[in-house]
């Protein structure tokens, strides 16, 4: 055989082994004379102008030569992590992965290499190895290697089994896999379109791919017709792939064809210009018609899902909207209710303000007047000593005093005068005199640390109440030894501060007791305090005794 034949054989030899085993990559190499090294003859996959140049080693510390040297094929199942051997350079920056190569046999020495390469990781089976063998020995048939002369019986023998093999290698696979002529007849076909087709085929050869799959049919549009359509593509040295459902065979079918190049060789008896691969893919479209339904079905229950989600998401607004107008309305009401209890104090402590004015300027100024002339008619009458009557006015003199002091007294405690008239330092002074004169019992320090100034009119009032009922529950309640009030001003604060050493209290349970457990109380307190705008401070415990600490901001 000339060196073009078998270039031709090669080139075809490769492009059989990629379509037959799925490979990315293949190739034929042939053992130069000079024995150290091998030339790419023929391949599918390479850069342009790789084949016919590409000169691989036969050091058996490389790929190529530990193949050339091995009866077995070579299965390399990564070629990343291959430790065995070198990978030969002209195969690197193809993205390799998995490989198998096998040696062409010859009767005095070996041919060369035939190997396939996959840019994914795969297996190998038997299959595909014999399929490797039967294709490395026609090339090794058809490569002349045997004694040149007249074949001998033994010769024909091999080529015989080898064709065999090859056949039943192929017929073997699950493919349909064809070589088409120029004129797109079946020049070679495999058996595997009988598990397709029910009945007898017969021999395919001369028919079309078209009228096998769909026997009698003349219809230009269809959709077997794509086969046609990628002819030009095929005819340009390109490849194509692309799927059809045949409705005859109720089968989906993925098709693939590659251009080979025109040969007679391998036993052919026509010139091939493509090879057409048949791939059964029903099942894997039902799976996918399987999966695509359950998609369809989860995006269904994704938009219920989200609709219900839509639905409570309004629902959870119209809520919030619906607590944000009630906590708003008690907002409200809250504010409506402190203005009230304002107002209540402040009629309160009018009307205290009234009653204590009407107290010293009527009725007190009216028993004044009263004990006045009883006193002046006694002094004008001079009556005797033992006069009954002077007896009985006498002794109802130092009564109207004391009418006149109750009268006096109920009306400081109503409302302090000199609240009004001289001002809450002289008022908390006048207190603590008060009430060191009551409570003996108790030792009770005052310290002022402010201006009349400092405190507004409105507040002076707050500040009396305060620490009015804080000393009255000291009274009432502390079974306490000492007492201390503060006034003072803190930066830009006026703070009062009311301190005991009594039993104390549990605060936790003002939350429990009702207001009229102590009258005003703690609870009025607080309110007086925050109503003012100041703050209210409390603590208490059996050790120390209780503090309360009401604090305002300055206004000027």
């Amino acid at each position: 055989m000339s060196c073009r034949d078998y270039d031709t054989t090669a080139a075809n030899a490769a492009s059989l082994i990629s379509n037959f085993l799925g490979l990315s990559h293949s190739m034929v190499l042939r053992l130069l004379p000079a024995g150290d090294s091998l030339l790419l003859q023929g391949g599918v996959g390479w850069k342009t102008g790789l084949v016919g140049h590409a000169v691989f080693d036969t050091n058996r510390n490389t790929l190529t030569g530990f193949a050339l040297s091995s009866t077995d094929p070579v299965i390399i199942e990564n070629l990343r992590t291959e430790s065995r051997f070198a990978i030969p350079a002209p195969l690197l920056g193809y993205g390799l992965v998995s490989g198998v190569c096998i040696r062409i046999p010859c009767q005095y020495q070996s041919f060369g290499v035939l190997a396939g390469f996959s840019t994914e990781q795969r297996s190998f089976n038997q299959d595909d190895l014999s399929c490797l063998r039967a294709m490395a020995g026609m090339l090794a048939v058809s490569s002349g290697c045997q004694r040149t002369g007249e074949v001998r019986r033994e010769d024909q023998e091999k080529i015989a089994q080898a064709k065999q093999e090859w056949e039943a290698t192929v017929d073997a696979l699950p493919h349909f896999i064809c070589l088409l002529d120029e004129q797109k007849h079946i020049v070679r076909a495999n058996r595997s379109l009988e598990q397709w087709v029910p009945g007898p085929i017969g021999d395919v050869r001369g028919h079309t791919v078209h009228e096998l799959l769909h026997p009698g049919c003349h219809d230009p549009s269809c959709y077997m017709s794509t086969c046609d359509v990628v002819w030009n593509e095929v005819l340009s040295g390109r490849y194509a792939e692309f799927e059809v459902e045949v409705k005859v065979l109720k089968r989906h079918l993925s098709i693939q064809v590659r251009p080979t190049t025109r040969c007679s060789a391998i036993g052919m008896k026509r010139t091939s210009m493509a090879v057409v691969v048949l791939q059964d893919i029903t099942k894997i479209k039902h799976a996918e018609e399987v999966l695509k339904r359950s998609k369809d079905q989860l995006e269904h229950l994704i938009q219920l899902r989200t609709a219900e989600l839509v639905l409570a998401n309004e629902k959870l607004k119209c809520e919030i909207v619906e607590r944000q107008l009630i906590e708003e309305e008690l907002r409200r009401s809250e504010n409506e209710l402190r203005l009230l209890s304002a107002q209540l104090l402040t009629a309160q402590e009018m009307e205290r303000k009234r009653i204590a004015s009407e107290l010293h300027d009527g009725i007190g100024q009216s028993l004044s007047a009263i004990k006045f002339c009883m006193e002046n008619a006694l002094g004008r009458w001079a009556p005797q000593p033992h006069d009954q009557d002077v007896k009985l006015i006498k002794s109802i003199i130092p009564r109207m005093q004391t009418a006149i002091d109750e009268v006096r007294r109920i009306s400081m405690d109503l409302r302090p005068s000199t609240l009004d008239d001289l001002g809450i330092i002289p008022t908390i002074a006048w207190f603590c005199r008060e009430f060191r004169s009551i409570y003996s019992n108790i030792r009770l320090d005052a310290h002022i640390d402010v201006a009349e100034n400092d405190v507004s009119v409105p507040l002076k009032t707050v500040v009396f109440r305060i620490m009015q009922e804080a000393l009255n529950n000291i009274v009432k309640h502390a079974k306490a030894e000492y007492a201390l009030v503060h006034l003072q001003k803190i930066d830009s604060a006026i703070e009062l501060l009311v301190q005991d050493d009594g039993v104390g209290f549990d605060i936790n349970s003002l939350a429990h007791r009702k207001r009229s457990d102590k009258g005003f109380g703690i609870v009025g307190m607080r309110e007086r305090a925050e109503f003012s705008g100041g703050t209210f401070f409390i603590m208490s415990n059996n050790k120390t005794g209780t503090l309360i600490r009401t604090s305002w901001p300055c206004r000027h």
